[in-house]
C-alpha cells in the first residue's frame, strides 16, 4: 500500500488537530458547566467544518465523541447509584 501523508495545514489536518483538543478538553465533563463546555467546543468544531468537504467525516467525529461521554458519564452514574 502506497503511504499518503495527510498534507499539514490542510483541513483534514486541522480537523485532526481541532478534534484532539475537544477530546483532551472535554474528556470527562464533571458538572452542568463542564456539560455546556462540552457542547460550545462541539458547536464550534462543527461550524468551523460545515462549509468543507470533511463536514459529514467532523459530524461523524464529533457524534461520536459525544456518544462516548454519553456513555462512560451513564456508567459512573449507575455505579455512583448502586454504591460500586
Amino acid at each position: 500500500m502506497k503511504k499518503n501523508k495527510i498534507e499539514k495545514g490542510s483541513d483534514e489536518w486541522e480537523l485532526f488537530q481541532d478534534f484532539w483538543k475537544l477530546r483532551q478538553r472535554t474528556y470527562c465533563p464533571e458538572n452542568d458547566d463542564d456539560f455546556d463546555e462540552l457542547i460550545r467546543y462541539a458547536d464550534a468544531l462543527y461550524k468551523k467544518f460545515k462549509n468543507t468537504e470533511m463536514r459529514d467525516f467532523a459530524k461523524d467525529l464529533i457524534m461520536s465523541h459525544l456518544n462516548d461521554v454519553d456513555r462512560r458519564c451513564r456508567k459512573n452514574v449507575i455505579h455512583v447509584g448502586d454504591g460500586r
